[in-house]
């Protein structure tokens, strides 16, 4: 029942008013508690992995913090995007890529499912085949040696697509299985996540969140571990964002994209990016080649 509640006075923040968003509202949702990441170790490189062109916008704040403190910040997508969009997407990846200074950048093309399917729950090659995504991961991490390595949430995988959540759950397998071999390089893995009252307002609408709820019998995000403060690369991100001209709209329904009229609460609003830690598993036997 306190669930039902929370979820009907979030979702009051911008139903009341569809045409806007009460920012103010949504700046006290922030969880102030999660401590700030202090973005410190010996091998400055952070990977990032997502199955799809514009997911890294979700967190592109972070990257363009690293970015700024002096990181070396490499990228791997896994997919092209659906298949008669696969030119478009991957010009806005790169225009995207440029934007936000990354230092090395790969486009694979890996299987894009339709929405349909997803819905379904019924996509290909990501339920068939996920040793291949694990040896893909396995490979971008020995060919990048990153020391932090950013990805999405198994629970969910954010607002419920299942590719995403088939990404994180390879990354993290791979770090699991790799991480006592002194060969290996990650040290951390961080996975997007959200509090849990901003979360119900930024991904309550989506109808593939509350169908990922049923499928994988999770009922919120892994709570976050630490926060990345992004109120001063907001500008940044944005700029990315505004590189994914055919994902407008989706970006903009995901608090990712705000009109330029809003930029100034929105960035207060949203000025932190979320990630939980997942703890390695240090004792376990190098299984991957």
């Amino acid at each position: 029942m306190n669930r039902i509640l929370l979820v009907l006075s979030v979702w009051g923040i911008v139903s009341c008013n569809p045409s806007r968003t009460d920012y103010e509202s949504y700046q006290r949702l922030q969880d102030k508690s999660v401590p700030v990441w202090a973005s410190d170790s010996n091998n400055r490189t952070a990977l990032f992995i997502f199955p799809h062109p514009d997911d890294e916008i979700v967190c592109a704040g972070t990257i363009a913090h690293l970015k700024q403190s002096g990181w070396t910040v490499d990228l791997v997508t896994l997919t092209r995007g659906a298949e008669n969009e696969k030119v478009l997407r991957s010009n806005e990846w790169n225009a995207a890529v440029k934007s936000l200074n990354i230092d090395q950048a790969e486009l694979l093309d890996l299987p894009n499912n339709s929405w349909a399917n997803v819905m379904n729950d019924s996509i290909v090659f990501w339920y068939d085949y996920p040793d291949s995504v694990q040896r893909i991961i396995y490979r971008s991490i020995m060919r990048y040696r990153p020391s932090v390595l950013f990805t999405y949430d198994t629970a969910f995988g954010g607002y419920g697509h299942p590719e995403h959540r088939m990404t994180a759950k390879a990354a993290v397998a791979v770090v699991q299985q790799m991480s006592a071999s002194p060969e290996f390089p990650v040290e951390r893995i961080f996975q997007i996540t959200l509090p849990e009252k901003l979360e119900q307002g930024m991904l309550g609408h989506a109808p593939s969140y509350h169908h990922a709820q049923l499928v994988t019998g999770n009922k919120t995000l892994p709570d976050p571990t630490v926060a990345v403060d992004i109120s001063t690369t907001w500008p940044e991100k944005r700029k990315a964002a505004m590189c994914y001209g055919s994902q407008a709209e989706t970006l903009s329904k995901f608090f990712l994209l705000p009109a330029e009229a809003d930029t100034t609460p929105h960035f207060a609003a949203f000025s932190r990016e979320y990630y939980y830690e997942v703890k390695r598993i240090k004792d376990g036997k190098p299984s991957i080649q």
